[in-house]
């Protein structure tokens, strides 16, 4: 099965030799194949702040902000549609 190894950070070069260093180490472990680093450096990032207060005048707290959030990004199953005896 795949594994992952995850490296986060503000410094670039210190989380690809650390990358690197992961890599080689799981590279020696047997049974591994395919070990490889992939950078994922410069993908798009979205930064949600909630202003606590001005959420609660309308009833809302931080969860339900998000949750709206990630419906409006990344969207959301609303129904089912059901072909003869299939889903």
């Amino acid at each position: 099965s795949d594994v992952a190894v995850k490296v986060f950070g503000d410094d670039t070069e210190a989380m690809e030799a650390t990358a690197r260093e992961v890599a080689r180490v799981l590279g020696g472990v047997r049974g591994a194949v395919e070990v490889k680093v992939e950078q994922t450096e410069g993908l798009p990032a979205l930064t949600l702040s909630v202003d606590r207060i001005k959420a609660a005048r309308y009833g809302l707290n931080v969860a339900d902000v998000q949750d709206v959030f990630g419906t409006l990004v990344g969207g959301r199953d609303v129904g089912m549609v059901f072909e003869g005896d299939r889903r």
